[in-house]
Order: C-alpha cells, then sequence, then structure tokens
C-alpha cells in the first residue's frame, strides 16, 4: 500500500476494512479524496448481499454465527448451507486443513455487520 502512495492513516483504513485484497487496494487509490465513504460504501455492499442470503435461508445464520466472535473455524465436513456461501464468495474452504473461513477481512466484517443489525 506504501508503493501506492497511501498514508499511513490511509492504510490503517483501508485494512481494517479489506486486509491486503489487492483488487480494492487498486481501486481505493481512485477514491482517495472520499476514502471513508467509499469504504464504508463497500462494505455497506457486501453486508447487503450477506442480508439476502439469509433472507432466503434463515439457516444460513447458524453457520454465520460462529465467525462473530472467531476468524475461521474448523470443520469435518461441508454442509448444503455452507456451499452456497462459498458460492457466494462470503466463505472460503481450505480442504487440506479443514479450515473454513470468511473469503477475506471484508467479508468477515460485513457477516459482522449484518449479524449485529439481525
Amino acid at each position: 500500500m506504501k508503493e501506492l502512495g497511501f498514508t499511513e492513516e490511509e492504510r490503517e483504513l483501508l485494512y481494517s476494512y479489506f486486509g491486503g485484497e489487492p483488487g480494492y487496494l487498486i481501486q481505493a487509490k481512485s477514491h482517495r479524496n472520499e476514502l471513508q465513504k467509499w469504504c464504508e460504501g463497500i462494505l455497506r455492499l457486501r453486508t447487503t448481499e450477506v442480508l439476502r442470503l439469509i433472507k432466503k435461508d434463515k439457516r444460513i445464520l447458524d453457520v454465520l454465527k460462529e465467525f462473530k466472535e472467531n476468524e475461521e473455524i474448523e470443520v469435518l465436513e461441508i454442509d448444503e448451507l455452507t456451499r452456497t456461501l462459498i458460492r457466494a464468495n462470503i466463505l472460503f474452504y481450505d480442504p487440506l486443513t479443514g479450515i473454513l473461513r470468511p473469503q477475506g477481512r471484508l467479508e468477515l466484517n460485513a457477516i459482522r455487520k449484518a449479524l449485529s443489525l439481525l
């Protein structure tokens, strides 16, 4: 992020929303004059997507609640609800380690925001 010319404050803001997701960091460069507002808008959009999935099937809430306190969880098998979240790029499953986690920092933030709104 330093190479893209972001200040320390901007880097901290971007990391808190997106982690090291290169696509968002590159986009952020063109939104520097309204960076906070842009970050909030992207989070709001992703949170809405999570809420839509929950509305379609309330049982998805049980899967997502695991991420209220945890950044990743160990699972032995993937059920259909979890597959839905993986297909929607909300969650990522690593079959080698058996770890299920949000796709990125943005998705973790969106999950936690959605849970706080319910």
